[in-house]
């Protein structure tokens, strides 16, 4: 759920910092 704190739209760009959450 760390996309959601990062925002929808930068949470494709932190896809890489992301990588443990499926979206």
């Amino acid at each position: 759920m760390k996309v959601i704190i990062l925002g929808a739209g930068q949470g494709k760009r932190l896809l890489p910092l992301t990588a443990e959450v499926p979206k």
